[in-house]
């Protein structure tokens, strides 16, 4: 049934001190009829935790990267009026949130795009946006890069991931290079000591170094031509250095000051970097006192690294969405167990909303009660797309329960499948559950029956209610 967005203001969702989050998108997959995907999470807090976190779930294939590839998208061309004509396999027909204690809905008709305000038709101008951090290890990931000059190269939008342009993958040096030209903003040292927390979390001491030599121009014919294109502080920095140089920059984030790393030219660096005035230029952290090369990492400890590192640097707005695909690649289960928590306390004093795309149960089992909800994105027998949240606070849950509830996944023997069924047997028995619960059951029941071994005996259970169930409403 295709869904309507009702673009009235929610009680539930508006406060004087409401918080920025994203309440709910209608959204078409593969052309298929309007699906309802509601975020709407009310904590009750009254300001005091306004961190909020959905995860999205389902199968390998539903769409939940190319889904949030769409949100970056909607909010990018809602804002610039820029739009790709390019076919897409998901698209965003309307898109409600709240930001600043009132109610924004963008809805989209074909390249067109309506605004409404506290439910009033109003302007773009009239329309606030969030700042969007995407983020992502995965070499393969689907969020747009953000090339100088192009639609993306907008205040609004700012990505961290492996491309540093079509089909170049980035190097580590690369990377953090990258972030540690945002440390320029940061207008708080407590941004400072969050990732120091994060380096400290991950073993290594709170220091980092970056070394870098500049070209000479005598062996680069181009050098004057890309100077001039510099910034002019950029090219004032130049002159202080000097050609042929070779520098050494340090930062504490336990200890530096702000006006020490304003002092850094950390923004400037990068730039030279990216006019390839560059000789070299490297980044090493340390462990211990001992020097280590950052490209010597391992995925995992620099996966967290850049995560933590990127939304606490980037985030220069109170107002903040933060796009993570599949944050637990290369982490360890004692780390992934942990990347809800360091999240959360990475962004302490935000506003901010978490939509992240995730194959983990720990990310599941550590969602912070009254501020978060899972979405699982499922496709049914006829290949149509369903939406299924769970309703349910998952804080805590046992690896085996998530696998089950959420994933809809069980492992051999699962005591928490067999409590459902033996549950559900009994309460028919006792006529002690309506038509309309049994229905519910039978529905959780056949999604988990398809990912049963065929030699389980639970399969041959489960199958048997369901034909049952069928013949009596036949």
């Amino acid at each position: 049934m295709e869904q309507d967005h009702n673009t009235r203001k929610s009680k539930s969702s508006i406060g004087k001190f409401s918080p920025f989050r994203i309440i709910s998108l209608v959204v078409s997959f593969w052309k298929q009829p309007n699906v309802l995907i509601n975020l709407d999470v009310d904590n009750g807090c009254g300001g005091v935790d306004n961190r909020y976190f959905s995860l999205l779930i389902g199968r390998n294939g539903v769409g939940k990267s190319v889904l949030l590839r769409e949100v970056v998208d909607l909010f990018v061309y809602a804002k610039t009026g820029y739009e790709n004509n390019n076919k897409k396999q998901i698209t965003i027909k309307s898109l409600k949130y709240t930001l600043c204690g009132h109610e924004y809905v963008i809805e989209r008709d074909k390249s067109k795009f309506n605004y409404f305000y506290d439910g009033r038709d109003v302007g773009v101008k009239d329309m606030k946006f969030p700042i969007i951090i995407a983020s992502t290890m995965g070499v393969f990931d689907k969020f747009p890069y953000r090339k100088p000059g192009g639609p993306y190269d907008t205040p609004l939008y700012h990505y961290i991931g492996p491309r540093a342009g079509n089909n170049i993958i980035a190097t580590k040096t690369y990377l953090l290079m990258q972030m540690l030209a945002n440390l320029n903003g940061i207008e708080q040292l407590a941004q400072l000591s969050r990732v120091a927390d994060i380096l400290k979390f991950i073993g290594y001491d709170t220091k980092i170094l970056l070394r870098f030599k500049v070209k000479d121009s005598k062996g680069d014919s181009t050098f004057v031509e890309k100077k001039i294109k510099l910034s002019n502080k950029c090219q004032h920095y130049l002159a202080q250095i000097g050609e042929s140089a070779e520098k050494e920059v340090s930062l504490d984030f336990k200890n530096s000051s702000l006006q020490h790393v304003k002092c850094l030219n950390l923004k400037e660096i990068n730039e030279l970097r990216q006019a390839k005035l560059l000789s070299w230029q490297q980044c090493f952290l340390f462990r211990d006192g001992i020097k280590i090369d950052c490209n010597h990492l391992s995925s995992g400890e620099f996966n967290m690294f850049c995560v933590v590192m990127s939304v606490v640097m980037s985030a220069n707005n109170s107002h903040v969405l933060v796009l993570l695909d599949e944050p637990e690649i290369s982490q360890h289960p004692n780390w992934q167990i942990d990347i809800i928590d360091n999240l959360d306390n990475a962004l302490k004093g935000y506003n901010c909303h978490f939509l992240i795309a995730t194959h983990c149960h720990f990310l599941v089992s550590n969602l912070p009660t009254g501020r978060s909800n899972v979405i699982d994105i499922e496709v049914d027998e006829q290949e149509m797309v369903e939406i299924l949240p769970l309703e349910a606070d998952t804080f805590g849950w046992s690896a085996e329960e998530v696998l089950l509830k959420a994933f809809k996944m069980t492992t051999d023997r699962n005591r928490y499948l067999a409590e459902i069924v033996g549950r559900l047997l009994n309460r028919i028995a006792k006529n002690d559950i309506s038509m309309d619960q049994v229905e519910n059951e039978v529905r959780f029941l056949k999604i988990v029956s398809r990912n049963l071994k065929v030699v389980d005996p639970m399969k041959k259970i489960i199958s048997t209610i369901i034909e049952e169930f069928n013949d009596g409403n036949e």
